[in-house]
């Protein structure tokens, strides 16, 4: 008798005050979209961890990334290359800065992963610094060049 009065407070609790929702952002719609969802990105990178591209280093690709729901997705557009350094990531609203992490897969022909991490400094412009697991690092510049 007991157990089944404990039940019935308990299920009726549940009724009458519904639980929270347990994922953050849950009760509100998609997520404001901070890049385009569809979109050619010039990538730009140098050799050095210093906060400026050196011109004399800086090597420069062309990505095709795809935003949606702020979670990224991109691949090299060079005819050759589109094998090598897919991409995945996101970008996340920051107050009063949103930042972004990607992660690119297959680098180099034998494999290979770079990180970036950056922030979105002007509409169409992010800004940040990468790492890679053969120790290599150096700052990046991504601006987009065509909204798709």
């Amino acid at each position: 008798m007991r157990t089944t009065l404990i039940v019935l407070t308990v299920l009726s609790g549940c009724l009458v005050s519904p639980a929270a929702p347990l994922v953050q952002g849950q009760d509100k719609g998609p997520a404001k979209e901070l890049l385009p969802r569809h979109g050619i990105w010039k990538l730009e990178m140098d050799d050095k961890l210093d906060g400026m591209l050196d011109p004399n280093t800086t090597s420069s690709h062309e990505f095709k990334i795809s935003a949606i729901n702020n979670r990224l997705v991109g691949t090299n557009t060079h005819p050759d290359w589109t094998k090598v350094g897919q991409m995945t990531g996101e970008i996340t609203p920051g107050d009063p800065t949103p930042i972004l992490f990607i992660r690119q897969d297959g680098v180099t022909p034998k494999g290979g992963v770079r990180f970036y991490c950056g922030k979105l400094v002007k509409d169409g412009v992010i800004e940040g610094t990468y790492y890679n697991d053969s120790s290599g690092s150096g700052d990046f510049r991504m601006t987009l060049q065509k909204a798709e």
